[in-house]
């Protein structure tokens, strides 16, 4: 994955991967439970998208937006701010707290713990069938992204699924002084072997 805090935005190549919780239980919720700002969905989600989040404010919008924008599947999006110093805690707060249905929930912790552990905190919390990691210096090839992973996961009846992607370098990609990624060929899906 493309990696956040600080780190080479450019990356040749990012990966996906969307993990199935099918049979996975909501009945515990995590310590930092009460700490989660925004609206859950209601009803069942599909697709639970987890962005760790490290000083990337000018690839937020993107981001989060291509996130917001997929279609054809329920999706929550769980955002975990790891101790930002550049804005863009503000900016997800102000996201969060927008008013629409966008299903955009926000864990700001003071201090950073680093993409894993952003990436735990937000999975103890998710509340959907699939899990899909979002870089926050990345975004969704367009809005049937998720839908397209979930309809080829389930078809092959996976457990997981990984996408490739590649790097951008057009003048007309939608982020300014930023290659996004995009979606290569159609999405594989493999049983993972119990």
């Amino acid at each position: 994955m493309a990696a956040d805090g600080g780190k080479d935005h450019g990356a040749a190549q990012t990966r996906a991967a969307m993990g199935d919780r099918q049979g996975a239980t909501d009945a515990s919720p995590s310590p930092e439970a009460e700490r989660w700002t925004g609206r859950p969905p209601e009803g069942p989600v599909d697709v639970s998208v987890i962005v760790p989040v490290r000083d990337t404010l000018p690839w937020l919008p993107a981001c989060i937006d291509g996130a917001r924008a997929q279609t054809g599947v329920r999706v929550e999006i769980l955002v975990v701010d790891d101790g930002s110093a550049d804005g863009s805690g503000d900016w997800l707060q102000a996201a969060a707290d927008a008013p629409g249905d966008h299903a955009l929930r926000l864990l700001r912790l003071p201090d950073a713990i680093g993409q894993a552990g952003a990436r735990n905190l937000a999975m103890s919390a998710a509340r959907g069938r699939w899990i899909a990691f979002l870089d926050s210096d990345d975004m969704f090839a367009g809005p049937q992204t998720l839908c397209r992973w979930v309809a080829a996961a389930d078809k092959a009846r996976a457990d997981i699924a990984v996408a490739q992607f590649d790097t951008l370098t057009r003048a007309e990609d939608r982020v300014p002084g930023r290659r996004a990624a995009t979606s290569r060929g159609p999405v594989r899906a493999a049983d993972h072997p119990a």
